[in-house]
């Protein structure tokens, strides 16, 4: 996808990827990164349909990481407070 950066305006969970712009069952990959300098600062992430996902785990301010990801289900972004930069980048078929 390239690399591209987002930011959330809200603390509230947040689509990052639908499931439906991805072929199913291939073996796509993110790359995510926290950007704040702040340690504290986290962002959680989970996958599922919206309002019942499931948390993966989350990243704190300076930790990045690379997710494993079927493009069967959606993945959403939670971050603790308002206005950290994430980078993130998808490998996909």
């Amino acid at each position: 996808t390239g690399l591209a950066r987002y930011s959330a305006a809200s603390t509230s969970e947040t689509k990052l990827l639908e499931a439906g712009d991805y072929d199913d069952n291939k073996p796509h990959k993110l790359y995510l990164k926290n950007t704040s300098t702040t340690r504290t600062h986290y962002v959680n992430i989970s996958i599922g349909t919206s309002g019942s996902t499931v948390d993966l785990g989350r990243i704190y301010g300076g930790e990045w990481c690379l997710v494993p990801w079927d493009g069967t289900e959606d993945l959403h972004l939670t971050q603790s407070a308002t206005g950290i930069i994430n980078e993130w980048m998808l490998f996909y078929e």
